[in-house]
């Protein structure tokens, strides 16, 4: 009997608090397990720690809290009061010891080089995850965006250690590629040929890399995998929105009699990190959009991650509507989303998971154009996205583009719903080939 593939899955963001971020390695873990064993993941949040050789252990080990190194399922959480830890062993780890900061010492395609050489010398977890790996499979995700990019930054150190200096099959998927800063763009041009797959989950990326690399280059086009997950169905929706208290979890929420049923969800965007100084602007360019929405449909606030969290709460107790706190379960929000009226916001995943369930966005703008461009074109959406600086200025526009949704009704939501569907429809035997693929070479 052939064993399985030996993956090292990096990028996981299964710890994250952001349920975009949890639903995407959800969906991308559940596809690779169909082509081989899920070995070793990393979290390169703390990528600086797996490169340390203070942190080497005979054998795979569990890292908790902070230091995530993690190796075969099931997958550990954060907390190890979450898990089963017989037969295991937690790691001390101590808090003197400083981070390498990597991302800083990276300014140049050579530095990408030099630290590879470095790290390889090294007897370190990362090393010895490698050298028990038969091949590297990167998350890439939203870590290639020009106004912030420090994981893009470990990924590409980890993809040229591994398919140049360890001479691992390697591939960077499931990601979006804006190579617009010259930086991003120099260190991709370096990187990029030397693996055997690179898959991207919008057409912008995909242009944008097939002329920087060419027709020969091991590119391909492959819908998020978040595509692949599937609400509840309308009938079940309503039933669950008749049990009180069903979706007050969080205090924020509102009252145990709160119901989404026909709702229009608001969201945040990715572009609100790169932006703390906006967010008095924020508090009331949200209450002011809400204020005009509520004159088509009730509205439920979507928050997705803590920084979105602390100026929603804001928004919601001026406005009175209900907010879905960050916290809640990733099938829960694609159950919300999918089941609402409209999503209105500049999250990626939050508009897939709407799409998966029938319900059409209106998207603004968020920390890449990439993002808000590739998804109307996956979803075939006649819309461009007002820019995130704009959206103080027109909100009324954002306010007549969810109307002019929300008019065309049943055929919009099954239009949408087919879309996604097809698109869902198309993840797996693609990521079937594409692992087959590293097998093979």
């Amino acid at each position: 009997m052939t064993e399985p593939l030996k993956i090292l899955f990096s990028g996981d963001t299964s710890n994250r608090t952001n349920w975009g971020c949890r639903a995407t390695t959800e969906s991308l873990r559940e596809v690779l397990s169909r082509n081989g064993e899920i070995y070793y993941t990393v979290d390169t949040s703390n990528f600086d720690k797996h490169i340390s050789k203070q942190y080497l252990h005979e054998r795979p080990t569990y890292w908790y809290g902070n230091d995530h190194l993690s190796t075969r399922p099931p997958f550990p959480r954060k907390h190890p009061t979450t898990l089963d830890i017989v037969d295991r062993f937690q790691v001390a780890i101590s808090s003197r010891l400083k981070p390498t900061q990597l991302h800083k010492r990276i300014t140049k395609r050579e530095d990408i080089i030099r630290e590879s050489k470095r790290i390889a010398r090294r007897r370190c977890p990362l090393m010895q995850a490698i050298d028990e790996c038969d091949a590297v499979i990167i998350n890439g995700e939203g870590a290639f965006i020009p106004t912030g990019f420090r994981a893009g930054l470990h990924h590409l150190t980890l993809a040229y250690l591994s398919s140049v200096i360890c001479k691992k099959p390697t591939a960077i998927v499931n990601h979006t590629c804006d190579i617009s800063h010259p930086l991003l763009y120099e260190l991709v041009e370096l990187v990029y040929p030397q693996l055997e797959n690179i898959a991207v989950r919008e057409a912008c990326s995909y242009r944008a890399l097939s002329r920087l690399l060419g027709s020969e280059s091991n590119l391909s086009l492959i819908p998020d995998t978040v595509f692949t997950m599937r609400p509840c169905s309308q009938e079940l929706w309503l039933t669950l929105n008749e049990q009180a208290g069903y979706f007050s979890a969080a205090p924020t929420l509102a009252t145990n009699k709160t119901t989404l049923e026909g709702r229009i969800c608001i969201g945040g965007s990715a572009e609100f990190r790169f932006n703390p100084d906006k967010r008095i602007d924020l508090i009331s360019t949200y209450t002011e959009l809400c204020t005009r929405l509520k004159r088509i449909a009730p509205l439920v606030l979507i928050s997705i991650e803590h920084q979105e969290q602390s100026f929603m709460e804001h928004v919601a107790h001026r406005t009175g509507v209900p907010l879905v706190h960050c916290t809640t379960p990733v099938q829960q929000g694609l159950d919300i989303l999918g089941n609402s009226l409209l999503y209105v916001g500049g999250r990626w995943h939050s508009a897939i998971k709407a799409a998966a369930g029938g319900t059409p966005s209106v998207l603004f703008g968020t920390n890449s154009d990439y993002k808000t461009k590739g998804f109307n074109e996956l979803l075939d959406f006649e819309t461009t996205g007002v820019p995130f600086n704009d959206l103080p200025e027109r909100t009324e526009d954002v306010k007549q583009e969810a109307e002019k949704k929300i008019n065309q009704g049943k055929e919009l939501r099954t239009r949408t719903k087919g879309t996604a569907l097809g698109l869902g429809a198309r993840v797996h035997p693609q990521y079937d080939a594409l692992i087959s693929g590293l097998v093979s070479k």
